[in-house]
């Protein structure tokens, strides 16, 4: 039985580019992502970005 689907509403949503870049990581950081199993340089990315946006928050005055 075939669906019927509407896409007429649908919207392409394009994943931001990512650049490639050559880092030396210390061994066992690497081992630690990898052991996760696939996608560890999504992951590693993911820790980068969050740590990218606590350093962004503007500070909070006492």
């Amino acid at each position: 039985m075939p669906i019927d689907i509407d896409w007429s509403d649908a919207v392409l949503v394009m994943p931001p580019r990512k650049k490639a870049i050559s880092i030396r990581l210390d061994e066992d950081v690497l081992d630690f992502f990898k052991r996760e199993g696939e996608g560890y340089q999504r992951r590693m990315n993911a820790v980068l970005r969050s740590y990218m946006q606590q350093k962004s928050k503007p500070k909070k005055r006492a």
